[in-house]
């Protein structure tokens, strides 16, 4: 009974202490007044190969424009009725370099300045969603990349150096199919996990130069857009799931005005994707609704990886998007497969420092290199190992082993892994 009493304490202590965290977080909304802020905002794609092929190019791009203007119109004058002093907009496509130099710029040219940057998703797939493996439109991809992805990549560049002088931050708007892969979303789970690499290896480069520009990741689950309110009317168990859109708007003013290293919107997204890290195979399981045998004489797929796809490292930040974004792709294929009973295994192989022969006689030429080599990985027991993970449909393979430890305790504990 005595430890029982401990520990039920415990846990109320410990609740009491987050909801103080989760409510008093100092901020104040006095400390936004007179603030610039550079948001890029939604375009519409509609992935529909009948209107892509039926509509003349022309009639396309000039309808879209014609909608975009007249939207940004409509949210300047919202921003000016809610109080902001100033408020412009620039109409473009954030797909091509010259637009996002074009909107930083003229920032810089109306207000002098900027003290924030927040991207949010610029572009939805419309219709019904489906299997990869069913409609691998590469080309769509490349495109969906370079709007979702190196489009964020480019404006912060551009808007860093104003950041720098403000010492700003930068919000950025990702998903729990960021931190969790899902079946029929593998192009938006590598976006959205390729987010996550980018701007946390960023995040630690801004640290280890002393740069006080701080990175927020929103990690959004369903928010009650009239979009997908309307999608969702057919299964109320979904529905009442749904964050409203006013509260969420608050929760990334607030993360990004008190530089939160991370905020989950609504609450119950943070405990899945810890989940996610903890026991993978359940959160496989849960995406898929059942469970699937896997047929030994099936194919399976192994994908080369990297702990900087788990662990955001400075100086490494193309990298990390792109092994997030293997992560983020390949993950939600595996659990698209179980889902269609196709019997493909997927592996991830998740390495750490290879004795390639590039390393090995670059560090030859650096003080003690020989010493670090030592703790490299011969090649020779990591390409046993990889085939090893793919011949035995491992779900994840870390070798070597201490890239394990560290992908978990990225995860759980972020703070501690901030490399000087």
């Amino acid at each position: 009974m005595s430890r029982l009493l401990w520990v039920s304490l415990t846990v109320l202590l410990g609740a009491v202490a987050v909801g103080i965290y989760w409510n008093y977080d100092g901020f104040d909304p006095e400390s936004l007044r007179g603030a610039t802020v550079v948001i890029n905002g939604l375009q519409y794609r509609n992935r529909r190969r009948d209107w892509r092929t039926s509509t003349p190019d022309w009639e396309r791009r000039s309808s879209s424009q014609a909608r975009r203007e007249n939207r940004l119109k409509e949210v300047v004058a919202k921003a000016k009725s809610l109080g902001a002093q100033e408020a412009h907009y620039v109409a473009g496509d954030m797909g091509k370099a010259e637009d996002c130099e074009r909107t930083i710029q003229t920032a810089l040219e109306k207000f002098g300045r900027t003290d924030n940057y927040k991207s949010r998703q610029q572009q939805f797939i419309e219709g019904k969603l489906k299997p990869w493996d069913q409609d691998p439109d590469v080309d769509f991809f490349v495109d969906f990349l370079n709007i979702n992805l190196v489009s964020y990549v480019r404006l912060a560049f551009l808007a860093l150096p104003l950041l720098k002088e403000s010492k700003g931050h930068i919000v950025v708007l990702s998903s729990a199919a960021g931190k969790i892969p899902w079946p029929f979303l593998t192009f938006y789970s590598s976006v959205k996990f390729g987010l996550d690499g980018f701007f946390s290896s960023l995040r630690v480069e801004l640290m280890k130069a002393q740069q006080d520009v701080s990175v927020t990741l929103v990690v959004l689950g369903i928010i009650g857009t009239p979009t997908i309110v309307q999608s969702l009317q057919n299964t109320p168990e979904m529905l009442s799931m749904v964050a409203p859109v006013d509260q969420t708007a608050m929760a990334i003013i607030r993360g990004g005005a008190t530089r939160a290293r991370e905020i989950y919107h609504p609450f119950f997204v943070w405990p899945l994707a810890k989940f996610e890290v903890l026991m993978p195979q359940i959160m496989d399981y849960l995406a898929t609704k059942e469970v699937r045998l896997v047929k030994k004489s099936k194919g399976y797929t192994v994908v080369i990886g990297s702990i900087g796809g788990k662990v955001p490292s400075p100086n490494l930040s193309f990298y990390s998007s792109v092994k997030f974004g293997l992560d983020g792709f390949f993950s939600s294929l595996r659990v698209e497969l179980m889902k269609a009973q196709q019997d493909v295994s997927v592996t991830l192989a998740v390495l750490g420092f290879i004795a390639t022969p590039t390393f090995s006689n670059h560090l030859k030429t650096e003080p003690d290199g020989d010493k670090v080599l030592e703790n490299f990985a011969p090649i020779d027991e990591t390409a046993l190992a990889v085939i090893r993970g793919g011949a035995t449909r491992a779900r994840e393979i870390y070798y070597p082993f201490y890239t394990w430890p560290f992908s978990k305790l990225r995860a759980l504990m972020p703070e501690l892994l901030t490399f000087d």
